[in-house]
């Protein structure tokens, strides 16, 4: 398990990133004069690079609640979040809309047991233009 807090909306949430689980990807944006030219050419009308995360999240056992209170803010019905993540070395602030996200009940011990949240952040614009 990674301790690495997710922070969204400006709210930090104490729950446990699985560890191998974070997914990063890139996709390099293009306009609409984007084609091939007659030459056979490609021609790219590059606007920039946008990244989507996906990752497994599960509560930490000290503080499940958190964990209930980060599934309800992550399934609002909102059009984007504001979320910090771990990107590089650093980390990432950006606007994103969360496409999907499921979670598995594990039964009840001292508290609800929920495991394997599988969250996808979409970036709402590029990140980094050309």
């Amino acid at each position: 398990m990674m301790t690495k807090q997710i922070k969204l909306d400006g709210v930090n949430y104490d729950v446990r990133i699985v560890y191998d689980t974070i997914l990063r990807n890139f996709a390099i944006m293009t306009g609409i004069n984007e084609g091939v030219a007659l030459s056979g050419r490609r021609i790219a009308d590059i606007i920039g690079t946008k990244y989507t995360f996906s990752m497994q999240v599960e509560p930490n056992p000290q503080n499940p609640t958190d964990y209930d209170n980060f599934y309800e803010a992550i399934s609002a019905p909102v059009s984007s979040h504001t979320v910090k993540l771990p990107y590089g070395q650093t980390e990432i602030i950006f606007e994103a809309y969360i496409t999907t996200g499921g979670d598995a009940y594990h039964g009840k011990m001292q508290y609800e047991r929920w495991r394997g949240l599988t969250v996808y952040f979409e970036a709402v614009a590029p990140q980094r233009s050309a």
